[in-house]
C-alpha cells in the first residue's frame, strides 16, 4: 500500500514543529486501556488521556525546522517499509519511570519483532545518541501526574477488557498547545503493508 501523507506546510508563518513518531490503537483498544484507569485512586493534580490521545512513541524528534520535515517522511517511510500490519497486547498497568518517583500511568505491551525493528530503525535515524541510549519500553501513557505531588507506584495485571488490537500504521505526529490543551496534528502516515 502506498502510504497516506497529511499535513504539509503548516500555516501561519510556523517555522518549526515539534514532532514525534507513534503508533495509535484504534479508538475501541484506547477506551479499553482507559477502562483500566481507577479513576479515584488517581493522585490529586493527574490528568486522563482522552481516547484520542492515546498513543506509543516510537521516537521522540523535538522541535524540528519546517523545511526538515520531507526528510524526516522519508526516514519514516524507510523505517517502515516492508512491515506488515501487527498486534499489540496489554499486559501490565504502571507508574512510570519505574523505580523512580511516578510522573504518569502507563499500559505496557508485549513487544512483538515488527515493533521493535521499527522502532530501532527510527532511533538510528532520527534521535541523538544519548536518547538511543534509553531502553525502549512500549507503553501508552494514560495519565500524567502533577510532578509536585508524591503518587502512589501501581504496577498490576491487566484486568479482562483490554484485549489485542491491530496497529495498522506508523504516524509522524506534530504537538501542539492549544486553548483546550494539547492537539496532535497527522503530518504524515505509513501504513503498513
Amino acid at each position: 500500500m502506498r502510504p497516506r501523507k497529511a499535513g504539509g506546510k503548516p500555516r501561519g508563518g510556523v517555522t518549526s514543529l515539534r514532532l514525534f513518531v507513534a503508533v495509535y490503537p484504534p479508538i475501541s483498544g484506547a477506551q479499553a486501556m482507559l477502562a483500566q484507569v481507577d479513576r479515584g485512586a488517581l493522585p490529586a493534580g493527574a490528568s486522563v488521556a482522552t481516547a484520542e490521545l492515546v498513543y506509543c512513541t516510537l521516537a521522540f524528534i523535538g522541535e524540528t525546522p519546517v523545511q526538515r520535515v520531507g526528510d524526516l517522511i522519508e526516514s519514516v517511510d524507510r523505517a517502515a517499509a516492508g512491515f506488515r500490519e501487527f498486534s499489540l497486547t496489554p499486559t501490565r498497568l504502571v507508574t512510570l519511570p519505574l523505580n523512580k518517583p511516578a510522573r504518569m500511568l502507563a499500559m505496557l505491551t508485549d513487544a512483538p519483532p515488527a515493533l521493535v525493528e521499527i522502532q530501532k530503525r527510527l532511533a538510528q535515524r532520527l534521535v541523538t545518541v544519548e536518547d538511543r541510549k534509553r531502553a525502549f519500553l512500549p507503553h501508552f501513557t494514560l495519565a500524567r501526574y502533577d510532578i509536585q505531588r508524591p503518587a502512589p507506584s501501581v504496577d498490576r495485571e491487566v484486568q479482562s477488557g483490554a484485549g489485542s488490537f491491530a496497529i495498522p500504521a506508523v504516524r509522524l505526529m506534530s504537538s501542539h498547545l492549544g486553548p483546550a490543551g494539547v492537539v496532535h496534528r497527522l503530518e504524515h502516515e505509513r501504513v503498513l503493508e
